[in-house]
């Protein structure tokens, strides 16, 4: 008795890559290139509604307690905060053009860093407090949280050196200055100073040595 052929148990399974595709696959497989791009669009465009919104141009329900949000935040530093992001979702648009301007992530924390500093600077100095920060004075809450604990622990004296330490560490990260360059800066100075003294020095033997003869 002859047996019959048995039906295969597994099937082939098919290629996932020859299965048609969605539409929403090919969308997002088409976007997947330009993400970085679409983000930096993004961000732009929020980081310029906002920013309009706070010098008052743009008005809407939902933009104005938003704005207010941001000033009692950070006070006057929400411009310069968005006006931030702004360039960097343009830029983040633009990266695959040769832009002339090359942005490094140190020099736009180095930009942060002085935001804050002087955000803690202005609160010392108009600030009025937390009932001013909650108004959005000053530097706001940030400039609060920053240089009322500071100062109360250190005083005022060490607060102004912490504040200009850092303020230059902003500086040397806005300007790309590397520990080489200061290192560097500082022999050029103290060569100066030197060939300085030195010529003081002739200056004053040229001067005793006249009077002498006279």
């Amino acid at each position: 008795m002859t047996r019959s052929r048995s039906t295969p148990s597994r099937r082939r399974r098919k290629d996932p890559a020859s299965a048609p595709q969605t539409w929403d696959e090919r969308f997002i497989r088409g976007i997947t290139p330009w993400k970085w791009e679409l983000a930096g669009l993004l961000l732009f465009v929020i980081a310029a509604v906002t920013f309009l919104g706070l010098l008052n141009i743009t008005r809407s329900g939902p933009l104005d307690p938003w704005t207010k949000m941001l000033r009692q935040f950070a006070g006057w530093g929400v411009y310069p905060l968005f006006l931030t992001l702004a360039s960097i979702g343009l830029y983040l648009a633009l990266r695959r053009l040769e832009l002339p301007v090359v942005l490094r992530s140190s020099q736009i924390i180095g930009f942060e860093i002085i935001v804050l500093v002087a955000l803690a600077l202005s609160h010392l100095l108009i600030g009025n407090g937390l009932n001013g920060a909650l108004r959005g004075k000053g530097g706001g809450l940030i400039g609060w949280a920053l240089s009322e604990p500071v100062m109360e622990f250190l005083g005022p004296p060490l607060t102004g050196v912490l504040a200009l330490i850092t303020l230059a560490f902003g500086v040397a990260l806005v300007a790309s200055i590397g520990y080489g360059d200061v290192i560097m800066w500082l022999n050029r100075t103290s060569i100066r100073l030197q060939l300085w003294s030195d010529e003081l020095d002739s200056d004053v033997a040229e001067r005793q040595a006249q009077i002498e003869a006279k």
